[in-house]
């Protein structure tokens, strides 16, 4: 993971038209499940690593790092936050309609003729 300050680098997130410092933590996308990530920081380790910037700093999720800066860039906010990876849900124009674990749900999903079904974490849009 790599963490930066966008104010330092010269770059401006887009969207936001002040100089404020911002922190871009680098998104890493390694595998499809948990268990093919060979490293990632825990708890403290990130604690430690945020305690070094002022409370008020936004913080930014950075994806797909181009020549540029990123190509696309999300928040993260107190729903992001999840300890059971093992429960989803499916959405239909915007109701869940179905909460179970990743392979009841993605049964669904491949059963699907509407197309307009779509599944996420619990902790994503099944709020």
């Amino acid at each position: 993971m790599l963490i930066e300050n966008d104010a330092e680098l010269g770059r401006r997130i887009p969207g936001r038209k002040d100089d404020t410092m911002k922190l871009i933590i680098e998104a890493n996308r390694e595998g499809y499940a948990i268990d093919q990530i060979r490293r990632t920081m825990t708890v403290g380790d990130l604690i430690a690593m945020l305690e070094q910037y002022d409370e008020d700093t936004p913080v930014y999720l950075g994806h797909d790092r181009q020549s540029y800066g990123f190509y696309t860039y999300g928040g993260i906010t107190e729903g992001c936050f999840n300890e059971d990876e093992e429960t989803w849900c499916i959405v239909m124009d915007g109701e869940v309609i179905f909460t179970g674990t990743e392979e009841e749900c993605s049964e669904r999903i491949e059963n699907d003729t509407t197309g307009r079904l779509e599944m996420y974490p619990e902790s994503g849009r099944c709020d």
